[in-house]
């Protein structure tokens, strides 16, 4: 799963750390300022048409699943706290909408 608002890189492990903040520092700064934008002028809510719900909620679902099956920190997870309650972790506080919507609760 890939977003276009969400930006992820994988750099070198050998990038000196000077480099790595002149690579870094200048987009978090710009993040940080559009940000503080964002909360000193935020834009009214725009939730999408009633006609486009089920197909977010179906993404929503799809993206919720396969980040419980195959979350990128569940080997890290796994090896601080053991297999069951990385798994539990996933399931039921980080991506829990499946078991939500299982147990008959309202997608939020």
């Amino acid at each position: 799963f890939f977003s276009d608002r969400f930006l992820w890189s994988r750099l070198p492990a050998s990038t000196p750390p000077d480099e790595l903040v002149s690579l870094l520092l200048p987009a978090m700064e710009d993040y940080t300022r559009a940000y503080l934008r964002l909360l000193a002028d935020p834009p009214p809510p725009s939730p999408p048409p009633a006609s486009e719900l089920d197909a977010v909620l179906a993404a929503q679902l799809e993206y919720a699943t396969y980040r419980t099956e195959r979350d990128p920190a569940r080997p890290m997870l796994s090896r601080l706290f053991g297999e069951e309650a990385a798994g539990r972790l996933l399931r039921e506080s980080l991506f829990d909408l499946p078991l939500r919507l299982a147990r008959g609760e309202q997608a939020h």
